[in-house]
C-alpha cells in the first residue's frame, strides 16, 4: 500500500511539472522560409452544444484503501454517478439546444478560418474543405494538410462558454498513423501542432427572486394542506405519525426554497438565460471565440521558439502557476501554459476573471484570479 501511494504521488508530481517537450510542436524557421502548399481541412465534429460534467473519481481513493477490488467497485460506482450526471445535464441544457437548432457554426467556423489562412504568407492554400468527421479522409500521399478542429461546451455551472481548437500541420504518407511524442494522427509527419482555448465572459448565476420564493412557499402550503386532508380519515395514532413526517418534509421544502435554486434548477435557468433573443449572447461569443482563436494561431505561427525557450523568455511576465502573459488587448489577455503536460498551448480569457480553465483538468481544481 505505501508503494501504491508513492506511485500515485509520483504520477501527480509529473503531471504538475509537465514534460519538458510539451504538447506544442512549433512552426520552425526552415518552414517559414519556404511557402508550403497546403490543403485546409476544418471540422466541428459535435452536432450540438454540451455542458461539462464534474466527473466522479472515487475509484482512486477506494483503491488506495482496499486495493484492486476496491478500485473495481469504485469504478463501477463512478460510472453510475457519471451516467446519472450526464442524463441530468442533457435535460438541463435543452432550452439552449432548441435556441441553437438552426445556427450554422460549421459554416461560420470554415469561413472565418479560410479567410485568414488564405492570407498567410508562409502558406499557399491549394484546396479547402469542411468535414464533420474528426479524422481526415482521402489523403493524398506526399501532400501537406492543415487540420483545424474545434469543440465547445458550457462550463459545469453553465455560466461560461469554452471553445477549444486543435491545429495540426502534417505531411501525409502511406502509413496509417505516425506517432509523435506519444500522440498519433491519421496522416504522417507532424510539422506543427498546438491547442487554443477561448473562455467567454462569465454570466451571473441565476438567482431565485423574492416573488418566485413567495409563489413556491404558497405551493408548499397548498401541498401540505392537501396531503393533511387526505390523512384525516386515518386512525388518530397513525394520523399523528404521518403528519409528523409531512411536517418534516414541509420544513425541508421551505428551507430548500429559501436557499434559492437547486443546482439542477439553476442550470436549467442558466440555459434559458443563454437562449434569450434567439441565443444572441452565445452566438456573439462564438464569433469572439473564432476571432480570438485566429489571433492565437497568428501569434503562434510567428513564434518559432521551442517550448523551453518560451519558458525561459523573461521579457514575458508570468500570471500564475506557469501561465505566461503573451498579449493584452481591450478587455482580454492571452496566456501560454509553460509548465504542465500541455506546455505551449494558448488561452484567451477576459481580464479580472479566473484563469484556471487555461490549465489541464487535473490541475484546475483551485480557481485563482488574474
Amino acid at each position: 500500500m505505501p508503494n501504491l501511494r508513492i506511485l500515485v504521488l509520483t504520477i501527480t508530481m509529473i503531471s504538475i511539472m509537465g514534460c519538458s517537450s510539451g504538447f506544442r510542436i512549433p512552426y520552425v524557421k526552415d518552414l517559414k522560409q519556404s511557402q508550403i502548399k497546403i490543403h485546409l481541412v476544418t471540422t466541428v465534429p459535435q452536432k450540438e452544444i454540451s455542458a461539462r460534467i464534474s466527473a466522479s473519481n472515487t475509484s482512486t481513493a477506494i483503491g488506495l484503501q482496499m486495493g484492486f477490488i476496491g478500485a473495481a467497485i469504485g469504478s463501477a460506482l463512478d460510472a453510475s454517478i457519471n451516467n446519472n450526471r450526464f442524463i441530468q445535464k442533457e435535460k438541463q441544457i435543452s432550452p439552449l439546444r432548441q435556441a441553437l437548432a438552426n445556427f450554422d457554426l460549421d459554416n461560420l467556423h470554415y469561413e472565418k478560418i479560410f479567410l485568414v489562412i488564405d492570407n498567410f504568407k508562409t502558406l499557399k492554400l491549394i484546396s479547402s474543405k469542411k468535414e464533420k468527421q474528426a479524422k481526415s479522409t482521402n489523403l493524398v500521399i506526399g501532400d501537406t494538410y492543415l487540420k483545424i478542429a474545434s469543440s465547445y461546451e458550457l462550463t459545469e455551472n453553465f455560466n461560461s462558454l469554452e471553445f477549444t481548437t486543435d491545429v495540426t500541420l502534417y505531411k501525409a504518407h502511406k502509413h496509417r498513423k505516425a506517432k509523435v511524442r506519444n500522440s498519433s494522427i491519421q496522416g504522417g509527419n507532424i510539422l506543427y501542432r498546438n491547442r487554443y482555448k477561448y473562455i467567454s465572459p462569465i454570466l451571473a448565476l441565476a438567482k431565485k427572486s423574492r416573488e418566485e420564493k413567495a409563489i413556491e412557499e404558497k405551493e408548499i402550503e397548498l401541498w401540505f394542506f392537501e396531503k393533511t386532508e387526505k390523512l384525516k380519515s386515518l386512525p388518530k395514532r397513525e394520523f399523528k405519525v404521518k403528519t409528523r413526517l409531512l411536517n418534516k418534509q414541509k420544513r425541508k421544502k421551505v428551507k430548500t426554497n429559501r436557499r434559492g435554486y437547486t443546482r439542477s434548477e439553476r442550470n436549467f435557468k442558466m440555459a434559458e438565460k443563454w437562449s434569450i433573443d434567439g441565443a444572441e449572447i452565445i452566438k456573439t461569443y462564438f464569433n469572439e471565440a473564432l476571432n480570438e482563436t485566429i489571433k492565437m494561431i497568428k501569434i503562434d505561427f510567428l513564434s518559432t521558439e521551442s517550448n523551453e525557450e518560451l519558458k525561459n523568455n523573461e521579457s514575458l511576465p508570468l500570471s500564475y502557476y506557469g501561465l505566461q502573459i503573451v498579449s493584452k488587448q481591450n478587455n482580454r489577455i492571452i496566456l501560454r501554459d509553460i509548465s504542465s503536460e500541455m506546455s505551449g498551448q494558448l488561452c484567451s480569457v477576459t481580464k479580472n476573471t479566473n484563469t484556471y480553465h487555461c490549465l489541464p483538468r487535473t490541475l484546475n481544481s483551485n480557481p485563482f484570479f488574474y
